[in-house]
């Protein structure tokens, strides 16, 4: 505002107020006007008509004992048609919007608790404007807006309700992922399940292939070879089975076996142990894990079939040749019986797994007091185990 030879300026937004001898005489408006201050004439001051905005910080006290910070911003704004009381009834605005805003929320926030108090901020907002409405009124001042921006609380409270809500997040965590465990226990439990019935099933493959070789082998010697049964085979066949045996665990190229006096007849106690320890196999797979364990579960399956043909095959080729060489030194060597022929053949396989195992590079076997004689008790003894076995079992 400029003030020469008795003209003044009036900025846009800004009334000011024009006194005659110290009476109010008018409002002037924004522009130039003149006023001859030797005729008594004088400006008393300006009023700005723009929006102004407020900030109030009020210490409380909540219903549940906790003191909060509540941080009100008031925009309000000066009447134009009203703006010679604005100017004249008030000294101190700001103050004066401030001692209203602190009654009205000291007597509002400490009807609530603290989580009520956030969540009705709004409420308590409008609490506050309709009685700064009602009071600043009379001042030709309108509020037009009240906002409760902020409630803080004490900084030793606000960390108990952050721990409080870390506290349920984490039991929620915690139960999410024991749901998890559970459903993934569960799925491996099933996959285990499906892996082991097709490794029963596989299993039962092999040992029927085993079972129907074995069958042919003695059907077929008993009826070619004269003088044999099929008690004889099958006694033959269990004992080359228990020298092959021997013979691969001494025949290792590290094998460190040492033989002590032993029989076939701990069938028994191995039938009784296998069930009890499928009983305690763990039950812990993953789905993912399942369809990898039915896959490898269907080729280990098919592998033991195809090994039960193998040792079939074996077996039968054994018979066959035997057999064969049965048949050709009983009809070209007189006075000598089929058994006769049998029982120089076993002889003669005991004498060579004798020597294949001490003759390997690095074994290491020990041979304690052993001999062929005991060969007639190999096929007695592996018969009463397997008996024995499935009594038991």
């Amino acid at each position: 505002m400029g003030n020469l030879c008795c003209l003044v300026q009036v900025d846009q937004s800004t009334v000011a107020i024009k006194e005659s001898f110290g009476k109010f005489d008018e409002v002037l408006n924004p522009g130039c006007h003149c006023v001859p201050w030797f005729c008594g004439k004088r400006l008393a001051g300006t009023l700005t008509l723009r929006l102004q905005q407020l900030q109030v910080k009020c210490e409380t006290k909540t219903k549940d004992n906790v003191f909060v910070n509540v941080v009100a911003s008031v925009q309000y704004c000066a009447l134009a048609d009203k703006a010679s009381d604005a100017f004249y009834k008030l000294s101190n605005t700001k103050s004066q919007i401030q001692a209203y805003v602190f009654d009205v929320i000291r007597a509002t926030v400490p009807k609530l608790n603290l989580d009520a108090a956030f969540e009705q901020k709004n409420e308590i907002a409008k609490a506050v404007e309709e009685e700064l409405e009602k009071a600043m009124s009379a001042y030709s001042f309108k509020i037009v807006q009240t906002l409760i921006v902020d409630i803080e609380p004490d900084v030793h409270v606000k960390k108990a309700m952050n721990e409080i809500n870390a506290a349920a997040r984490l039991r929620l965590a915690a139960t999410e992922k024991a749901e998890a465990d559970k459903i993934l226990l569960i799925k491996r439990a099933e996959g285990e399940a499906e892996s082991k019935y097709l490794s029963g099933l596989g299993i039962a493959r092999q040992r029927q292939a085993i079972v129907d070789g074995l069958r042919d082998s003695v059907l077929g010697f008993s009826v070619n070879v004269p003088g044999t049964t099929a008690k004889d085979v099958m006694d033959m066949v269990l004992v080359t089975q228990y020298f092959d045996t021997m013979k691969e665990i001494g025949a290792a190229s590290k094998s460190s076996a040492v033989f002590i006096p032993h029989g076939p007849g701990a069938v028994r106690d191995v039938a009784t142990q296998i069930p009890a320890r499928l009983r305690l196999a763990a039950t812990e797979k993953a789905e993912a894990d399942k369809i990898l364990l039915i896959k490898r579960a269907e080729g280990e399956a098919e592998s033991k079939y195809l090994s039960g043909l193998g040792i079939a095959r074996q077996r039968q080729a054994i018979v066959d040749g035997l057999r064969d060489s049965v048949l050709g030194f009983s009809v070209n060597v007189p006075g000598t019986t089929a058994k006769d022929v049998m029982d120089m053949v076993l002889v003669t396989q005991y004498f060579d797994t004798m020597k294949e195992i001490g003759a390997a590079s690095k074994s290491s076997a020990v041979f304690i007091p052993h001999g062929p004689g005991a060969v007639r008790d190999v096929a007695t003894q592996i018969r009463d185990g397997l008996l024995q076995s499935s009594a038991t079992s």
